[in-house]
């Protein structure tokens, strides 16, 4: 399964036209009991909260879940991605629906000050800030799977190498993208 995760250094962009087989997940399908329904009850508090901010639908943390019966699932590994600086979860989507595809649940994350109003709302953030974000992505990506992997592009690679190294315990994976 690592090796199907580590494939997408090579084959991250569905073939021109390609309809993935998934949609976004929404509040409407049951949720089961438990780590699902506590990771669910997180991921909503996540999008009020950006909500509360101004931050626009389609730069929102995403996160695509794996529902049986109607019911949430826990994958074998989840997966968390960190998008780059000046960008938001709307530039790394098709990677996220790509990871899906392959039987991960995932988590799109939104960086702090990133699409809040206009660039000059990263100037109100620091490194520390998304640093912070590590062990609430890594706490609702451990309900949801197994073991949590952790994709970074560009400056979201060094925060996916941290989350990483902090969640030794539960890692599974490491997918760095032009990090700096």
């Amino acid at each position: 399964m690592l090796v199907r995760l580590l494939f997408l250094i090579f084959a991250i962009m569905l073939p021109a036209g390609a309809q993935a087989d998934f949609s976004y997940c929404s509040a409407t399908l049951k949720s089961t009991q438990g780590p699902i329904a506590d990771a669910l009850r997180e991921l909503h508090e996540v999008n009020r909260e950006e909500w509360r901010l101004g931050v626009p639908d389609h730069a929102q943390t995403k996160y695509l879940l794996h529902a049986k019966n109607g019911h949430f699932v826990r994958t074998d590994m989840s997966v968390v991605i960190y998008h780059g600086l000046f960008n938001n979860p709307s530039y790394t989507k098709a990677l996220a629906e790509y990871v899906f595809s392959l039987g991960f649940n995932v988590i799109n994350v939104r960086l702090a000050g990133h699409t809040e109003g206009d660039r000059r709302s990263l100037d109100r953030v620091s490194y520390k800030e998304w640093f912070a974000q590590v062990p609430r992505d890594r706490g609702i990506a451990e309900k949801l799977g197994d073991k949590v992997a952790y994709i970074g592009h560009s400056t979201g690679g060094l925060i996916a190498l941290l989350a990483a190294l902090k969640g030794r315990e539960t890692a599974g994976g490491l997918v760095l993208l032009a990090a700096s």
